[in-house]
Order: C-alpha cells, then structure tokens, then sequence
C-alpha cells in the first residue's frame, strides 16, 4: 500500500516540475503580444508549420535575442482567436534554423529545420523534444531577466 501511494507521490512531484518548468509561458506571450517587435514569418514556413497557405507571409510580434552565433526569436501570431507560439533558433554559422510550434502549456506541435532556399524538413520527435527543451530554458532566462 505504501509503495504505489509513494510513487504517486513521485509522479505528482515529477508532473509539477514539468508544469512549473513553463510557468512563465503565458506571461511572457502576452508581453511579446502587447509589446513585441512587429515581424513576420516567411510563406513557407507559416505552410509548413499549419498557420498558412504558403502565398503569403504570417504576421507576427517577436522578442529577439542574439547568444554568440545563434539567433533566437519568440514570435507570437494570432490564430484562429488565440495567440500561437513559435520559437525559433537560427545560426548563423551554420545558416540552419530550427522552428518550433507548441501547443498550449509549452507543449511541441510540430519541429521543423531549414536552411535558406531549402524546404522546411520535419525534426524527429526524441531530437526535436530535446532541442525545444534547450529553447525553453534559454526563453525562460530572458523572461525572468525582464
């Protein structure tokens, strides 16, 4: 009786991490809604990820913040009367971009790579979840930092 009480507890413990880990989401979305930079992601991109056509460019607001050679942005569209989120991550050394659209509760939709002039590549799951995760903590210093 213990024992699965225990791990219940655990579980629980583990979910809360999890959850607190992106605590900062909703805020931080908000702010680069209200205040952020107007941009916009390209056609193909947009297409790729589900929010266009691919005939036109999707508007967004976005934070941007340069680490060494990578440049990251957290851009915020409006879709269908909610805000969505796309974290992306370019270097510049390598002219590769990773892009990824979550779901609410930081959750990963979809992952995509590109590289100028080249078609948007699916991201495998396992490699795509570890890469967001680094997105995320590096969003979350920057959203803590303001």
């Amino acid at each position: 009786m213990k024992a699965p009480l225990g791990a219940a507890i655990c579980g629980l413990m583990l979910l809360h991490a999890a959850v607190a880990e992106v605590s900062w989401l909703p805020a931080y979305t908000e702010r680069v809604q209200s205040q952020g930079a107007i941009a916009a992601l390209p056609p193909h991109l947009s297409m790729v990820l589900g929010l266009g056509d691919g005939t036109q460019d999707l508007a967004v607001r976005q934070a941007a913040k340069r680490s060494g050679q990578e440049v990251h942005t957290f851009n915020v569209a409006q879709a269908q009367k909610k805000p969505v989120v796309v974290l992306m991550n370019y270097n510049e050394n390598t002219k590769v971009a990773q892009a990824f659209l979550l779901k609410s509760g930081g959750h990963l939709e979809k992952a995509v790579t590109y590289s100028a002039g080249a078609a948007p590549q699916p991201v495998p799951e396992s490699q795509a979840k570890n890469a967001l995760r680094a997105e995320l903590q590096f969003w979350a210093g920057e959203a803590g930092a303001k």
